[in-house]
């Protein structure tokens, strides 16, 4: 959690680009996890803090249960919907140290004033990641894709 907090503070100290890139290409594989989990506008979570906030009478929260990314990839995969993920939501913001930030992370929004250029530029040296799969020389392959999230090892 201090790694994330200290992720964003060093992103939002400064406004330069070139400095945000640096900032990201030596952040660790959890950060560049979470900007993944926050910016992919692949991964749907299907409720904003808005709404969890506005329905605050619902939480659960069980120690024993997901994990925060976990829980994200069960919101994306609509295991829990409606009532249900938003009391997971609140649970988890109410009871874990995580709290705010599971709110940015549906929202899309880390408030680090670094778009999907800059993030792509620094994980993936400037190659864009098309997930349609079309030929383009300058798209990062599946290998420097799951690389550069921390899931695989360089081949």
């Amino acid at each position: 959690m201090l790694e994330y907090t200290e992720f964003i503070n060093a992103m939002r100290a400064t406004s330069s680009s070139t400095e945000k890139v640096k900032i990201i290409k030596n952040a660790s594989s959890d950060v560049h996890r979470l900007l993944e989990y926050t910016y992919n506008p692949f991964k749907q979570y299907y409720t904003t803090s808005k709404t969890c906030k506005k329905n605050s009478d619902k939480c659960y929260y069980d120690s024993n249960d997901l994990y925060p990314f976990e829980l994200l990839d069960s919101l994306s995969d609509r295991k829990f919907t409606g009532h249900e993920a938003i009391a997971l939501v609140n649970g988890w913001v109410a009871n874990t140290a995580y709290g705010e930030l599971l709110y940015r992370i549906i929202d899309k929004n880390l408030d680090i004033r670094a778009g999907d250029k800059v993030i792509n530029k620094a994980v993936f040296n400037g190659k864009s990641r098309d997930p349609e799969g079309t030929d383009n020389e300058d798209d990062a392959t599946d290998d420097e894709y799951q690389h550069a999230m921390g899931f695989s090892e360089p081949r």
